[in-house]
């Protein structure tokens, strides 16, 4: 079969999404989408200087074998070293790259591939994003973006004999799959099953697919999603049903999880044009990684947005130049209550409402809660002015990270009869409360980060919100927001074909 990536089954984006860094940026800020080891980073052995427009950079590499280890007598960067091989080291891996001649990649770093590679730092009009194996600049999108872009988490169908543990989630409990741990990387399909940690449910790997290749494997085979891109779906499926049903998006997935209906799926024209062989990181498409949940800049937009509690119901809205010498005549909507008038304003877009107060008077001041009740009517992807639900202790935290923590608490870790891990995670700049409990056997799953969402519906300015948000959208400040608003689609979609295969009872 080749290569052949897994995509997450309710946004249609590759896990493997690789992030070329600027020349300012840490190492860490670089990372391969075809390899899924610490240290990653985009290559430049399949480019050539020739081809590399100004401001391309490259920088020296440690080379690492497909495992992820150095060769054999290479000293490991972050080992001691002597003040001598400090030295060389800092010589021969700088902080900092050196600039990449526009002509010589080939002559200057010839003989390299034994014991280094070069790290592709690419200029604002590099083309190597396109290659595969290539990235999004760092230019483009940053680190904070796109947290939670590789982390793949799967709906995992029960066994006869699952038993519930504590931390598990409602549906969970209730429903017929269970949520797996996480992975960071995603394999080719024709390659080993999917590692997840933590192994919950005694569940250490995982047959991820988009498609159900072979019909006496179906038990075996899961459904494979980021898991910020389940908390949108979540979210979707409360505003439409009331209720998170998780069913309808196993039920949808066990119907059309075929080649055919995976690639005919109405998805945004970014993601079309990406998806490939490799996924494919092209200028302008950015925002389809951007984490949909933790968008930088969001809470400060919210914060700067809260007002007077005593004065936040009768904010003014005139700030619309009027003439000094109106001419005298009679306003229809004067008479009108003002229960009337309100009724009017949410029949209305909100582009329309200042055509209005232009043209009357009487909506000079316009109540904050009708800009409210337009941005849950216009804008319900926008949960912030209308969801109680917290973000699920799995969007916050990426399989590395929870491998780290359980690597930093190995004197209060345990493992219980099936393997489980006993551990307890708790938010990482809270460190009064990262006390593990030892004899609680689901005490990792339960403590993961969740947040606080729900905005003050009597505080905040909605006026300047809605106003504030359209600006960022407009200059494509907010990926993650612009990505939520394109996964929403995506899930209102499938909720959609759900309604029409229970009519035709399928599900």
């Amino acid at each position: 079969m080749g290569y052949s990536e897994v995509h997450c089954h309710i946004c249609g984006v590759s896990f493997n999404i690789g992030r070329i860094r600027t020349p300012s940026e840490p190492r860490t800020a670089a990372w391969s989408s075809s390899t899924y080891f610490d240290g990653t980073y985009v290559g430049s052995k399949h480019y050539s200087g020739s081809r590399c427009p100004p401001g391309c950079m490259v920088a020296l590499r440690p080379r690492r074998n497909r495992w992820g280890f150095p060769p054999k007598g290479y000293a490991d960067p972050d080992e001691p070293v002597s003040a001598e091989s400090s030295s060389r080291h800092g010589r021969l891996f700088p902080e900092h790259p050196d600039p990449l001649p526009a002509d010589g990649i080939d002559r200057r770093f010839r003989g390299i591939g034994s014991t280094y590679d070069l790290e592709h730092i690419a200029g604002p009009e590099c083309s190597y994003t396109l290659v595969a194996g290539g990235g999004y600049l760092g230019q483009s999108i940053s680190v904070q973006e796109m947290k939670g872009c590789n982390t793949v988490q799967c709906l995992v169908r029960k066994p006869q004999n699952w038993e519930p543990e504590h931390g598990d989630e409602e549906f969970e409990k209730s429903g017929s799959f269970f949520l797996s741990g996480l992975s960071d990387y995603m394999p080719s399909r024709d390659g080993p099953y999917l590692e997840v940690f933590p192994a919950r449910h005694s569940c250490q790997t995982v047959k991820a697919e988009n498609f159900l290749l072979d019909e006496s494997l179906r038990t075996e085979y899961a459904l494979p999603f980021h898991p910020s891109c389940l908390e949108v779906f979540k979210q979707a499926s409360l505003w439409r049903h009331g209720k998170i049903d998780v069913e309808a998006l196993t039920g949808w997935w066990e119907l059309e999880a075929n080649e055919t209906s995976f690639y005919q799926f109405p998805r945004d024209p970014a993601v079309i044009e990406a998806r490939g062989q490799f996924w494919s990181h092209r200028s302008g498409t950015e925002h389809v990684v951007a984490n949909p949940c933790y968008v930088p800049g969001l809470d400060s937009l919210f914060a700067l947005a809260q007002q007077n509690e005593a004065t936040a119901e009768t904010v003014a809205v005139d700030e619309i130049e009027q003439p000094h010498h109106e001419p005298t005549v009679v306003d229809p909507f004067s008479c009108l209550p003002q229960e009337v008038r309100t009724m009017i304003l949410l029949q209305l877009a909100f582009e329309d409402i200042g055509k209005l107060q232009l043209s009357s008077r009487s909506f000079r001041h316009i109540p904050d809660g009708v800009f409210h009740a337009l941005i849950i009517q216009e804008w319900p992807w926008v949960w912030e002015a209308w969801s109680q639900l917290d973000y699920s202790k799995w969007a916050s935290k990426t399989s590395k990270e929870l491998r780290a923590f359980v690597e930093s608490h190995q004197g209060q870790v345990e493992s219980s009869d099936d393997g489980s891990l006993v551990s307890e995670m708790e938010h990482a700049n809270d460190e009064s409360q990262s006390e593990v409990r030892r004899n609680d056997p689901s005490s990792l799953t339960k403590s993961v980060q969740t947040s606080r969402i729900l905005q003050n519906a009597h505080t905040t300015d909605w006026r300047k919100v809605r106003l504030a948000l359209s600006a960022k959208l407009a200059n494509n400040q907010f990926k993650g927001l612009h990505n939520r608003q394109r996964i929403w689609k995506d899930c209102d979609e499938i909720m959609d074909r759900v309604e029409n295969y229970r009519r035709e009872g399928k599900l």
